[in-house]
Formats: C-alpha cells, structure tokens, sequence
C-alpha cells in the first residue's frame, strides 16, 4: 500500500509523466510555472518516483550590435561600398571610421591615398559574397556554425553564447505503482486555524506539514 504523503501539485506532475517528460510539456499539462516543477521533480526523484536527465545545449544569439548591422550594413562593407564611388575619408561615419576602415586595411580590401577610398579586389569580391552578412542570418535560422565563423564574430561581440539546461524525466517502476496507489487528492489547508478545528473541516482535508528547522 502506498504511504507517501504528496502535495496536490506533485501529485500532477507525477500523473502528468504517463503523458510527458520535459519541464516545458509538464508546465503546459499542469499549469504550474517551471521553478516550482523542478523542485518537485528533484524530490520525487530523491524518492526514487522518478529518474531525472539533464542535457546541456549551447544557444547562440545575434547582439543589439549585429542585429543594427544586418539592418543598415556592416561598417567594412559600407566602406567598400562607398570607396567604389571615390568617397573620402571624411565622407564616412564615424563607426565607418572607426570599425570599417580597421577590418578593411587589416583585410586589405581598401587602398587609402591622398584621403580617398579605393577598393581592392578583394575588396569587391567580398562585397559581392557578404560572408558576415549570410553567418549571420545563418545564426537567424539556427543553422550550425563552423568553429571560425564562431570564434570571429565572437571577438567581434556580434553573437553571444547562452547555455541552456533542459530536464527531462521519467517514471521509475515505484513511481508507476504510486500513480495507481494514490489516495483521492484532498483540498489542501496552509494554516490551521481554530475554525478548521472547531468545525471538524480539517479531517476531511489535507494539511501542509509545518517547516520546523530551526536557522543555528
């Protein structure tokens, strides 16, 4: 015969396993917020009702920075852009000035002389294939990154990696016998009062246990 005492609410989470197993598919059966079902599915399975997994994954995010230079241009292409129409260097933003001119020169896409902007070769070519512009819608779509592409936009601040931790759980051979042993859920009473006694209510309900730890 099953003794254990559960609260209302891990008696749902408990019943919703039959049906579910992540935090994300308990909360939608349940109604009950992410928090409070982790730390009931951490007690059940102390309890060994159920048995827990955790898996870790690595989600990456456009920054505010990238999200603004997908929506006007990048600053190096820009630059380029405005080299193949002769454009001088005071012509530019100041962001063109500071970040464009920085990866151009480094890349060697541009030629500065007498304060004007030519374009190299190179200079065209990766105007014409937007490399950073198609990784970064890549990231848009949830495509998978090559480590490179990864590690420079990094640098760059243009993406941020968040890790995730998803719990999932199952059912053990005691949880599936405590599902059809549980007694009929009773209305739940936080404090007793002397109504509830007086009344005689309180036998017909379930009432919370009392935290009697003591902080030393």
């Amino acid at each position: 015969m099953y003794n254990m005492i559960l609260q209302n609410y891990e008696r749902q989470i408990l019943k919703s396993l039959e049906l579910v197993n992540t935090l994300d598919q308990i909360s939608s059966v349940t109604n009950l917020n992410r928090d409070k079902i982790t730390r009931a599915l951490y007690w059940l399975a102390e309890n060994n009702l159920i048995e827990i997994k955790e898996e870790s994954t690595i989600e990456i995010k456009l920054t505010e920075e990238a999200e603004n230079y997908l929506k006007n241009g990048f600053p190096e292409l820009n630059v380029i852009q405005k080299a193949i129409n002769k454009k001088r260097m005071d012509e530019l933003t100041n962001e063109e000035k500071r970040i464009g001119l920085a990866w151009g020169i480094k890349n060697n896409w541009i030629i500065i002389k007498d304060g004007v902007i030519t374009p190299t070769s190179e200079g065209l070519e990766a105007l014409n294939k937007k490399s950073i512009v198609k990784t970064c819608e890549y990231i848009l779509e949830n495509k998978k990154l090559d480590e490179f592409s990864k590690n420079h936009l990094l640098k760059r601040n243009l993406i941020i990696e968040k890790t995730n931790k998803e719990i999932s759980a199952i059912l053990t051979e005691k949880g599936k016998k405590a599902i059809k042993e549980l007694p009929k859920e009773q209305e739940e009473i936080k404090n007793l009062t002397q109504q509830n006694i007086l009344s005689g209510e309180w036998k017909k309900k379930y009432i919370l246990p009392y935290d009697v730890t003591i902080d030393s």
